[in-house]
């Protein structure tokens, strides 16, 4: 089957902007994820996939679609992750 992201589109109302560097490396992690995946949404009989990722009410949310279709979202917690994303904007 089919089953792996086409497209990995960041929700603009989630996004940071940074410098140049660090846009130019998002664009390389996304192109590295898309390189070679595999997604599959557990009862969906096939891909592939178009991704967004955002964060919407203090939780990270997948925003999931198919064939330009919504298709899904999933939503994660994000206070597991807390002192990790501190940690994070420390070093930036």
């Amino acid at each position: 089957m089919n089953f792996h992201l086409s497209a990995i589109t960041l929700d603009k109302a989630s996004v940071v902007q940074r410098s140049r560097a660090i846009e130019q490396e998002r664009e390389v992690a996304i192109l590295d994820l898309l390189d070679a995946n595999s997604f599959r949404i557990e009862g969906s009989d096939a891909g592939p996939y178009e991704l967004t990722p955002g964060v919407v009410e203090g939780r990270l949310v997948f925003d999931i679609k198919r064939a330009g279709e919504p298709h899904g979202k999933v939503h994660f917690s994000l206070t597991p992750m807390r002192t990790v994303i501190g940690d994070y904007w420390t070093v930036l």
